[in-house]
This record gives C-alpha cells, sequence and structure tokens, in this order.
C-alpha cells in the first residue's frame, strides 16, 4: 500500500487522500471544507443520509468527477458519470468497479496501483427484528449473494454498515465481509451520532478495525 489518509465526515461519508486524489463518498455534510483540490466525488444512492445536492457546489472552488448512481438526481455530462452494478469506469488513476446493494444504488470497489477501497453504501445485511423470518431469510441471502461477487479481490480498506437499529444483528455484515473476504482493515460506518455504540467492538480476526469517535476527523 501507498501513503493514504482516511477522514470520516460522518455516519458513511468518507474523504480519502491517495495517489494525489481527495476522494470523497457519500459526503453530505461539511462540503464547503473544500478548496483548491482534485475531487472524484462518489454517491452510492440518493438517500439523504448519502446524498445531498449540495455536493455541485463543490465545483465552485474544485476540480471534480462525480460518479453517482443512476438513481441519484444528477444529470450525465462530461464530469458525472451515473453508474449501475456491473459498470467498471477508469478515471486516472483510479478503476472503478460498480457492485451492487441489498437497498437502494450501488457499492464501490476503487482501485489504484497500491491500493483497494470497498465502499458497501447500503450494502448490508438488514436483519430487523420486526421483519418475518422468511424476510430475515431473504435479507441474508441478498447479503451473501453481493459479497460472492467480490471474492478474490484484495481489498485494503473496507467501509462496511454497523447500524445500531439493528440491535444485536448490528454487526453481522461486518462478521460475514472478514470472514469471507479478510480486508486488511474495516471501518466502520452508518451509525449516525451513536459512535459510542462501535467504541467496544472487536474481531478475533487479523483484520484490524479502525473506529472513529466523532465527526469530521483524520482516522488513518
Amino acid at each position: 500500500m501507498s501513503k493514504i489518509k482516511i477522514r470520516h465526515i460522518f455516519h458513511s461519508g468518507f474523504e480519502i487522500e491517495m495517489n494525489g486524489k481527495t476522494i470523497l463518498i457519500d459526503v453530505y455534510n461539511h462540503i464547503d471544507q473544500y478548496k483548491n483540490k482534485d475531487i472524484i466525488c462518489f454517491v452510492t444512492h440518493s438517500h439523504s443520509d448519502h446524498f445531498n445536492p449540495d455536493i455541485l457546489t463543490l465545483q465552485d472552488h474544485n476540480e471534480v468527477v462525480y460518479v453517482v448512481s443512476e438513481d441519484v438526481p444528477m444529470d450525465a455530462s462530461d464530469t458525472v458519470y451515473k453508474v449501475k452494478k456491473g459498470d467498471v469506469v477508469k478515471i486516472e488513476p483510479l478503476e472503478i468497479k460498480v457492485f451492487g446493494t441489498t437497498d437502494l444504488g450501488v457499492s464501490y470497489l476503487i482501485k489504484t496501483d497500491k491500493n483497494t477501497v470497498f465502499h458497501s453504501g447500503d450494502l448490508n445485511w438488514w436483519h430487523w427484528d420486526h421483519d418475518t423470518k422468511e424476510h430475515q431469510e431473504n435479507e441474508k441471502n441478498q447479503y451473501f449473494e453481493e459479497i460472492a461477487l467480490l471474492k478474490g479481490e484484495a481489498i485494503d480498506f473496507a467501509f462496511v454498515p454497523v447500524d445500531n437499529r439493528l440491535h444485536s444483528a448490528n454487526r453481522y455484515a461486518m462478521d460475514y465481509f472478514i470472514k469471507n473476504l479478510k480486508p486488511k482493515y474495516l471501518i466502520p460506518m452508518h451509525f449516525g451520532h451513536e459512535y459510542e455504540t462501535i467504541r467496544h467492538i472487536e474481531t478475533d480476526s487479523d483484520t484490524i478495525l479502525i473506529k472513529s469517535t466523532y465527526p469530521n476527523t483524520i482516522i488513518y
């Protein structure tokens, strides 16, 4: 791996500095802190906790290219790539493979010659207490099927939901992802302001957990 810097902006929003680029993924607040940057801005889907149309204002003070799921209300252009599952996009120095989700939109595998990053978006094992057993089983199988498509990819940094609304099931996706894909590092996300809920999460695997403690801070 080459030098990389990761800032957890909030919720599922991250800033990644690598290979001379500023990569923003699902950043919907703290947008005005970016000036004179070379940005590739990703949006996994149009839910308001992942997408804010104000990201278009990044163009006022930066060089920006956008990579967004088809459901995101932005028009395709020379600087806006609309993508779906199965697409491969090359924006130097990145190769972007678009994977699916168990909710809305897509997830992203982002590669350079030195680092591979996977951002799940809302790809999660959504095991809700109030759902029927049948629905819970369907959700589990959908997650397994999507994760199977990533087999063989050497992932350095994985961003995976650990959502406390799922109660005791909040780490199902994380544990399954680690067991089957063995990323070097895993960063829990999608927990809003509830930083306390991930503080004591640990793993017995070789994967190293990186846990943030408050918004808009460098975590790696």
